[in-house]
């Protein structure tokens, strides 16, 4: 990957995690100019079912800073925020029930 390419469009496209890239990959100068140096990170997609719902990235400041097993360990919680994630959303996208407007239809006056 080049700079600018965008990890995490990398980790959406493929739905695989990548472990210890180059923040730079994704931050640009950000990376080394917002604080400290920031030198790995780790991207996970936020998958749930075969819908992709985003992308988590942790950033450390020391090179290689992120393992194997932390790598299956974020892609668990990935898959629990993503469920998570999706069912706030079809929430939000269902029709309010009109008992639930009603009741704010009373309270506002």
């Amino acid at each position: 990957m080049r700079v600018g390419e965008r990890l995490i469009v990398r980790v959406a496209a493929n739905r695989q995690a990548i472990v210890n890239s180059n923040p730079v990959l994704d931050l640009d100068d950000a990376a080394s100019t917002a604080g400290p140096t920031l030198k790995s990170c780790l991207s996970v997609p936020l998958t749930s079912g075969d819908a992709l719902v985003g992308v988590l990235t942790l950033y450390a400041t020391t090179p290689h800073a992120f393992t194997e097993d932390q790598s299956r360990l974020m892609q668990m919680i990935g898959a629990q925020v993503a469920h998570a994630l999706e069912l706030v959303q079809r929430r939000a996208e269902q029709p309010e029930p009109r008992a639930a407007r009603e009741l704010k239809l009373v309270s506002t006056r």
